[in-house]
């Protein structure tokens, strides 16, 4: 697989994006994104790292196919990619309004309102 194929795999397949989704989180538009697809243009070394830095893709499997496809990030950067992303995203306004009230909730409410979330996600994780 080229390196074109591979963009085209990630944002097709694994991200089931549109090529305009794609192109407007890293930054360039559609009929970029499509031109390096087909390899009609080569990919700058910056569109590269944007794909790696937004999507944690690892650059050596982007450029080269070897190696593993996504980079292992530490659970703290895990959370400070996930804690960006949320507020950069309206359709996020529920998830940050949660984090808020859960940081004024006493330890008896934390508590509780972990154990809610976890069985939510025990029974997500069952019907999949």
């Amino acid at each position: 697989m080229h390196l074109n194929e591979r963009i085209k795999y990630l944002r097709k397949e694994i991200f089931k994006m549109s090529q305009d989704e794609f192109g407007n989180r890293i930054g360039i538009s559609r009929s970029n994104v499509a031109n390096i697809e087909i390899g009609r243009i080569n990919i700058t070394d910056r569109v590269l790292s944007d794909i790696s830095s937004e999507f944690n893709v690892n650059e050596h499997w982007l450029r080269t196919g070897e190696g593993d496809m996504f980079l292992t990030l530490p659970p703290e950067d895990e959370y400070i990619k996930a804690a960006a992303e949320i507020s950069k995203d309206p359709d996020d306004e529920i998830i940050r309004q949660i984090i808020i009230e859960y940081w004024k909730l006493n330890p008896e409410g934390k508590k509780h309102l972990k154990e809610f979330i976890h069985n939510i996600i025990q029974n997500i994780n069952k019907e999949e």
